[in-house]
C-alpha cells in the first residue's frame, strides 16, 4: 500500500512541474504573442517534448532514490517540490 501512494505522489508532482515549466508556460507566452514568431506552436512543442520528458524522468528517479534512502527526506523533498510548482504557478499567472 505504501507503494502505491509513493508512485502516485511521484507521478503527478513530476508530472505537474514538468508540464507547468515546458508545456504550460510556454503555450501561454506563445498564445499571447502569437505575432511574433515565425513558427506554430505545432514545431515548438516537438522541440519542448524533450526537456519536458528529461525534467520528468529526472524528478521521477530522484523521488525513487530518496525515497529508497530516507522516507522522511522523501516527503520533505516532495514538499519542497510542491512549493516550487505553487510559487511559478503564482508568478506565472498573477503577477
Amino acid at each position: 500500500m505504501d507503494n502505491i501512494k509513493f508512485t502516485k505522489t511521484s507521478y503527478i508532482l513530476s508530472f505537474i512541474i514538468s508540464f507547468m515549466f515546458f508545456i504550460y508556460e510556454p503555450i501561454i507566452l506563445y498564445t499571447s504573442n502569437i505575432d511574433d514568431f515565425r513558427f506554430n506552436i505545432y514545431d515548438f512543442l516537438k522541440i519542448a517534448a524533450l526537456p519536458f520528458s528529461i525534467l520528468f524522468l529526472s524528478l521521477l528517479i530522484l523521488n525513487i532514490i530518496i525515497y529508497k534512502i530516507n522516507k522522511k527526506a522523501y516527503l520533505n523533498f516532495n514538499i519542497i517540490v510542491y512549493v516550487i510548482f505553487f510559487v511559478s504557478y503564482i508568478e506565472g499567472n498573477f503577477l
